[in-house]
Formats: C-alpha cells, structure tokens, sequence
C-alpha cells in the first residue's frame, strides 16, 4: 500500500498497551483539575537571539490582533518588532533565523517564514517613512554608550525608549560593526542607523571612551576591557551575529535602567525574551480590570478586577509539539521570496503568517466550544473580547473530562487548576 502522508496520529503502531490514565480520566464532577488558558513561550521565540515577541507580530500580521486605534496592522506589527529589534528590514534579510528551525510547524510540512514576514513588514515601514515610536516620558537621566556596533546601538536605542538621553561614543568611520561589511544590504543598513538616530535624544560623539558624568555606562562588544566598577558589558555569547548582539543590546539596556531607577536587576527568566502581557495589552485596547480594592473575596471570577481563567506562564514553560492538536492544522505551503531581498508582497504576507500555529496562544478557532459537552466553554462578552480572552471556562457547569484541553490546537488549554 502507497504510504500516506499524515501529519498528526496520536497513536503509533503497536502503541496498544494501557497506561495509568488516573491522572488523564476524570469521573464527571469528581477530577482535582480545572481547565486554565496558559500563556506559554513558542519555541520560535525562545530560539529567538534578539528576543523578538514573534508569535504576537505574526498573529497581527494574520490580523488575528486588532491594530489599536489610528494604526494600520503594518505599523502596529512593526512597533512590536522594535521593541526588540529596531532593525527588521536588515535582520530579516541576513538572520540565520534559528526560530524556524524550532517552528513547531515542521511537524506538519515546514516551518513558517518569520524572516520574509520581518522583511517585508521592515521594508513597509522603511517605504513608508515610519519613525520609531517615542518615549512615553523623559527621566532626566543620560547614559554613555562606548561603541559602533549592533549591540551598541541597541543598547542606545533601548535606553532612549526609556525616556533616557544617550551619548555614543566611536571613533569608527561608519557606525554599525559588522553590518557595514559584505553580506549585508547597505541602503538598508543606513537607512535603519538613521532612523534610530532620528529617534531624537541620542549624541554621537566621535571619542574613543566616555568624557563626563554618566549615570550608567555600557561597553560593547571588544571593548569591555575598559568597563570599569559598575559600568556594564554584554552577556557573553556562543557567535558574534548581528541579531546576538540586538539581544545583548536590550538586554544590558534594562538592567541600565533598574540601576539609574535604584532598582536591582531583574531575576531573569529562562526565556529572556520579549513576551506577550495579557495586562498590558488589556490596557492599550481601553480594557484593562479594575483596581483590586483589597480584602477578602468569596468568588474573584466574577469580579471586575480579575482576569477569569487566565495564567502567564511564559517566563519558564515551553509549548512543545506534543502539546498541540496537530490534527486540526492543514497542510499549507509556504510562500518564499523570490529572492533575500525581496519581500513578500503584502497578500503573501498576512497568507504566511496564518500558517503560524500560534503556538501556547489561543487564535479564535472555536473548537473548545463546539466539543465541550455541556456548554461549559464560553465566548467573553464582545466588548471584552482581547487576544487571548476569547474564551472562557464556567466551572459550575465543567464535568473536568478535558475535552477541550484535548482538541485546543494551540495547547492554550491546559488541566491545572486545582479545585
């Protein structure tokens, strides 16, 4: 017989023998665990050197997020890019993109293509002229940045999102390390330099090291020699890519600021990157919950101040293939660039990103409605409806028999709420 090609079986061959199934089997009303929306990292992320948030500005691009007001979903794919990498048009030429590697769809048919959807949403931007969004205050505080490379003007451009003046110090002919060599689009090497210079707010001084009083100093790559008590360097790294060194930029940048705010560095996580915040996003779209007034409460779930259902834990848990429903996914091929430096069109694009799985994230598929077997699993009301909160689980109606945990796609619904 032809073999056929499948992409999901949730049994092998000769895979007939029981297992202990006490703690997957659960008598209707009696089981300790309680569905819960988990937030969890997709590998693409985790895999991600420059600490990119991939699975959201995908998911905006498939328009599975809603652009806030005043935006085009293209503007507002490329503000979260920047928020880790204020170069995508270049990264998404030249990344060696170990996020596709680990896509999770290369269990189905191949991976998703996160470099052409981050060229062609950076070269959009580029066209279209957008600048880098601005701070949403100023602290009063300047910081010196030694240094012309990547994580230099990372680390530059990072600080200034906080609302802090930088001044670069390099005596270097070109600013941008290793991204003025071979191998890289030079028009568009300057071109995104400049936007981050035009940024406002950051001083290139042509000196070799820091003159004056700074409340924080960074020294970046080959340079760390120099650094003295107190100043900062780059976390070491396995190479030397362009896309490392973004993330050693950000990342130095944040422990910058926790010490000029007289804050200790933050307990890192395991997955140091950008990650989705149910919170925050709730408060961009206008619906953020009440302030918790304090006291006792009886039963928080229908109180206006919590987040029914919900657990982030992004910091430290993986979604693995075995976690999806592959099953639900078809096989789609992908849509590649007729060459490196060519992006995508823009109907291409947005057809590329709906090949993301959405890896740990719920993506609006209703299939947990439509299998629970009493009505259990709810749509949140439409105006409190976000990325994230489409569903929600009643408990005095759920029987615990995990159906929805089984056929959620995305592996969003987990059993581990205890009652």
């Amino acid at each position: 017989m032809e073999d056929l090609y499948v992409n999901y079986r949730r049994y092998e061959d000769g895979d007939n023998a029981y297992d202990d199934m006490s703690q997957k089997v659960f008598n209707a009303g009696q089981g300790a665990f309680c569905p819960t929306y988990q937030n969890r990292t997709a590998p693409c992320q985790a895999s991600c050197p420059s600490g990119h948030d991939i699975r959201t500005w995908v998911n905006i691009v498939a328009r599975r997020i809603k652009p806030t007001q005043g935006l085009s979903w293209q503007e507002f794919a490329f503000q979260r890019m920047v928020e880790a990498n204020p170069f995508p048009a270049v990264m998404g030429m030249t990344c060696p993109a170990p996020c596709q590697t680990k896509c999770n769809r290369n269990d189905v048919e191949g991976y998703v293509g996160i470099n052409a959807i981050e060229h062609t949403i950076g070269a959009w931007a580029l066209a279209n002229k957008v600048a880098l969004p601005k701070p949403a205050q100023e602290s009063g505080m300047t910081a010196a940045v030694v240094g012309s490379g990547v994580a230099a003007l990372s680390c530059a451009y990072q600080l200034r999102r906080q609302g802090h003046k930088v001044v670069l110090f390099s005596t270097a002919e070109r600013l941008g390390g290793v991204m003025v060599g071979p191998g890289f689009p030079q028009d568009v090497v300057e071109q995104e330099i400049q936007r981050i210079l035009d940024f406002g707010g950051i001083e290139v001084r042509r000196e070799a090291a820091p003159s004056g009083d700074f409340a924080a100093v960074f020294w970046s790559e080959g340079l760390g020699g120099q650094a003295k008590p107190g100043d900062f360097v780059p976390d070491k790294a396995a190479d030397d890519l362009p896309t490392t060194q973004v993330g050693q930029g950000w990342r130095a940048a944040r422990d910058m600021g926790a010490s000029m705010r007289g804050e200790k560095p933050i307990d890192r996580p395991r997955f140091d990157v950008h990650r989705f915040d149910l919170l925050e996003d709730l408060a961009v779209h206008d619906k953020a919950p009440a302030a918790y007034p304090g006291g006792p409460v009886g039963n928080s779930d229908t109180e206006p101040f919590s987040v029914h259902n919900y657990e982030d834990r992004s910091r430290d848990r993986l979604v693995a293939t075995r976690d999806l429903f592959l099953a639900h996914f078809k096989t789609a091929p992908r849509h590649e660039r007729a060459a490196p430096t060519e992006p995508l069109a823009e109907a291409e694009a947005i057809k590329e990103s709906r090949r993301c799985m959405s890896c740990g994230m719920c993506f609006e598929c209703s299939v947990c409605i439509q299998y629970c077997p009493v009505g259990a699993v709810e749509r949140v009301k439409s105006g409190e409806r976000s990325y994230g909160r489409f569903v929600e689980t009643n408990y005095a109606k759920c029987i615990r028999c995990q159906i929805c945990k089984d056929v959620c796609p995305t592996g969003y619904i987990q059993m581990g709420l205890e009652r």
